[in-house]
């Protein structure tokens, strides 16, 4: 359980939200208590940004309400940025709704980390803002950093690499291929 004061000029409309309640407030101070209280938008950089030697994102376990463009759909898990570069993508795990690659999304949900990897778990709210937008430019990476924290769910591209006939290498084509379908 977090108390709380937020003190913000009365034309900020303040937003509280958790699991139990959500109230906006007019006025110009608000005070109570929650378990989980987010106020306001924060970037997918913020979310994702760490120092941590674990990879956690400092807003674990919290809810919190972010912005981005849709760049991949696979199902149930849904991938979008707010900008280019590292720290900048974040996975919806099975969000509500339909959307498609180049959609403008405003996301509400609680951040978790899935065998390491930063999410908003499944059960999240999410609004489509504007739709056919252009894509972030992806980030040109090595093989050896394509895998690496900053990189997590943002649009990269890998050059000079070499795929062998394996399994795993028909998933990967198949997985590029999704992709490329989904993006064009």
């Amino acid at each position: 359980m977090v108390q709380f004061v937020v003190t913000a000029p009365i034309t900020s409309g303040i937003i509280i939200r958790n699991d139990d309640y959500a109230f906006t407030s007019d006025s110009d101070t608000v005070m109570g208590e929650a378990v989980n209280t987010i106020v306001g938008t924060i970037t997918i950089h913020d979310i994702q940004y760490t120092e941590d030697s674990s990879g956690d994102s400092p807003f674990k376990d919290q809810v919190v309400t972010t912005e981005g463009i849709v760049t991949a759909d696979f199902g149930d898990n849904i991938f979008i940025q707010d900008g280019a570069g590292a720290w900048n993508g974040i996975m919806l795990y099975k969000p509500s709704g339909t959307f498609s690659v180049g959609d403008h999304v405003q996301v509400m949900g609680e951040i978790i980390e899935y065998y390491g990897m930063t999410e908003f778990a499944s059960g999240n709210e999410v609004t489509v803002i504007s739709s056919d937008n252009s894509l972030p430019p992806y980030e040109t990476v090595t093989t050896a950093n394509a895998n690496a924290e900053q990189y997590e769910s943002v649009l990269v591209r890998v050059e000079n690499v070499t795929v062998t006939p394996d399994a795993c290498a028909r998933t990967v084509k198949l997985r590029l291929q999704q992709f490329q379908n989904r993006a064009t």
